[in-house]
């Protein structure tokens, strides 16, 4: 067999290498959700946890049980290869997440980069794999990175354009599985349906196989949501009357309906942000008629009237970000609209190209979230003795406790303890059956009496939940999260 190692299979085999790195440092999780609601889950099925231990939606019955059994699934797979660590547990969770949707990118991409001129290809297999947040959004094990790379495989089958009716029944098994994922996809389903209705004018039989196919998913979804809760339970229905009827959803958070916008400009990078909002505003208008528009749409749409909003709820959407952003830019050039100032454009896409790589290295290399998840990891690796005393100032929050409170995460042996002024040097005890560490926040950074323990005792840092070239950045500009220091005495160290 002839195998050429084209241009595109070394895009892949990069964002392969990449993707395998993002989701070994991307250790915890970017919401609570992603490790409470799937992970802690899984804990029922074998045994690890009891209802009592689960959070208030296990009570409820709202959470698609389908990751909680893969998560099952995989983690006997993990132990039978003798892998019982919990952290390396959860990579092979998220390592599962990469291989995944790497798959379904390319498959999207080599129908997808028909809808853009040839010249552009090259940079839209850039953007697909390395715009700044995808890689790190897409190792996540979580229901809005599942439900979206199903959504997004499904885009592609109907991009293939194939007729016959397995061809159908197939899309539907999988926007099924996708809704199973996660619920809130159906506004972009229903989008979907309704451009193959008005659009492509699709048989009504073909629509009809597509609707068995999805309704037959989510029958399957119910047997499995009935088996993990013990009763019939049809989690969809429970899901609408607590969060939708009974509004517990508001309690997490109220904002106004253009609030979306404020989120992606933060998170995103500004300019690259702004770069975002104006390319889809620009997509939408002049492909009206396109499928990824009458997707989009009816989602953003539906979720900018929801009351309580947040960012990684458009995360099933961010795949297609790069043909959005190509699309627009074809567009510009056509119109003509920067002829006058083309070194301007060039200037500006330099720029936004060196930001970009920023924000890979800055989010790919790091822990999840906060980076709170890098200082538990190094906990647990430090925690080889009998006793792990893990001190903590009044500026952290015990009620949380991280995940160390997580039954799959939780080191048996440990024990938080508040430092009280009078008792500092209690920390330091070179106990050979004890490791002492210690939590310092951003505030207690400041702390004068605090400055004498990293002075005048033989505790080191260990870790810090961002970059050390980043720190001192972090520590100046503190957007509402706690920066946090782990310090450890030298014998833990070693």
């Amino acid at each position: 067999m002839d195998f050429k190692f084209t241009w595109q299979k070394k895009f892949f085999f990069i964002a392969l290498i990449f993707y395998t790195l993002t989701a070994y440092f991307s250790v915890g999780y970017f919401n609570p959700d992603e490790h409470y609601q799937i992970i802690e889950f899984s804990g029922i099925l074998d045994g690890n946890n009891t209802p009592q231990d689960l959070p208030w939606e296990y009570s409820k019955q709202i959470r698609s049980s389908i990751q909680p059994f893969l998560a099952f699934l995989i983690f006997k797979i993990s132990s039978f290869f003798s892998i019982s660590d919990p952290y390396s547990k959860a990579l092979t969770l998220r390592l599962l997440s990469a291989v995944v949707v790497l798959l379904f990118i390319n498959n999207f991409i080599s129908e997808a980069k028909k809808l853009i001129r040839t010249s552009n290809w090259i940079v839209f297999y850039f953007l697909s794999y390395f715009l700044w947040f995808l890689p790190f959004i897409n190792v996540r094990f979580s229901s809005e990175t599942w439900s979206g790379l199903l959504f997004l495989f499904g885009i592609t089958i109907i991009l293939k354009n194939k007729k016959n009716y397995y061809h159908y029944l197939f899309l539907g098994l999988i926007f099924g599985s996708s809704f199973l994922f996660r619920y809130q996809i159906a506004f972009a389903i229903l989008g979907v349906i309704f451009w193959l209705i008005f659009i492509r004018k699709e048989k009504l039989n073909k629509i009809i196989i597509i609707l068995l196919g999805i309704l037959f998913t989510v029958f399957l979804g119910i047997l499995l949501d009935s088996w993990f809760y013990g009763e019939l339970t049809i989690a969809p229905y429970n899901y609408f009357v607590e969060n939708i009827i009974n509004n517990k959803a508001a309690e997490f958070g109220v904002s106004p309906w253009y609030f979306y916008i404020v989120l992606i400009l933060f998170y995103a990078l500004l300019p690259i942000g702004i770069l975002l909002i104006s390319s889809t505003i620009i997509f939408t208008y002049h492909k009206k008629t396109s499928l990824i528009t009458w997707a989009i749409i009816p989602f953003l749409i539906i979720h900018s009237l929801v009351s309580h909003k947040e960012i990684r709820f458009l995360f099933p959407l961010i795949n297609f970000a790069p043909i959005i952003l190509i699309v627009a830019y074809e567009y510009i050039i056509e119109k003509k609209w920067f002829i006058k100032n083309k070194k301007c454009l060039n200037i500006s896409l330099i720029l936004i190209l060196l930001l970009n790589v920023f924000g890979l290295i800055f989010a790919n290399t790091r822990a999840a979230g906060e980076g709170r998840a890098g200082i538990v990891s190094k906990i647990h690796q430090l925690n080889n003795r009998e006793n792990l005393n893990i001190y903590v100032t009044d500026d952290f929050y015990p009620k949380y406790l991280w995940s160390l409170n997580a039954n799959f995460y939780k080191e048996k042996n440990a024990k938080f303890i508040n430092i009280e002024k009078d008792k500092y040097q209690s920390i330091f005890s070179t106990d050979k059956n004890t490791t002492n560490v210690l939590i310092l926040s951003i505030n207690d950074l400041e702390n004068e009496k605090l400055k004498e323990i990293q002075s005048e005792t033989n505790m080191v840092i260990i870790k810090k939940t961002f970059p050390n070239l980043l720190f001192s950045l972090f520590k100046k500009v503190n957007l509402g999260n706690k920066v946090f220091v782990l310090y450890a005495n030298k014998k833990a160290k070693l």
